[in-house]
């Protein structure tokens, strides 16, 4: 899985992704971290082991882009959440489906193979609470399964 990601048309798909929406690749992570909804900014700064202050640009950038915004915490006025906005959901979903395109090695597995080895990921991702949860959060994926 790791070599499919990394090398390949997989090596530069991140950074295709990025220039088509300009977008840094830290943004494009935040993006989809907020596709699962609301998240506090230490969450964020703890997910990705970043510096409070590196989250903050981050941040700043996709507000600056109309993408994202900043709020109160509903119960603790001291902490501060992130959310994506409407235009930023709109985003998101372009984003999602440039980077969840398969590469076009795929196209020597027949239709029947393509479905077996999508059942067979999903049965992976089952047993992964938190990929479980990315997954439902994604609107591409969750169309596909109607």
């Amino acid at each position: 899985m790791l070599t499919l990601m990394i090398a390949g048309e997989g090596r530069d798909r991140l950074h295709r992704v990025c220039d088509e929406f300009d977008l840094t690749p830290t943004a494009v992570k935040a993006l989809l971290l907020l596709s699962a909804g609301s998240q506090t900014m230490r969450s964020l700064a703890e997910t990705f082991r970043w510096n409070p202050s590196f989250l903050t640009g981050v941040i700043d950038l996709l507000e600056q882009r109309g993408v994202a915004r900043r709020g109160p915490h509903p119960t603790d006025r001291r902490v501060k959440t992130v959310e994506l906005t409407p235009v930023g959901r709109k985003l998101l979903t372009s984003v999602q489906q440039s980077l969840w395109e398969p590469p076009s090695s795929f196209d020597v597995l027949t239709t029947e193979e393509q479905e077996r080895l999508r059942e067979l990921l999903s049965k992976i991702a089952d047993h992964d609470s938190e990929l479980a949860a990315v997954l439902r959060s994604d609107t591409r994926a969750v169309a596909s399964d109607g």
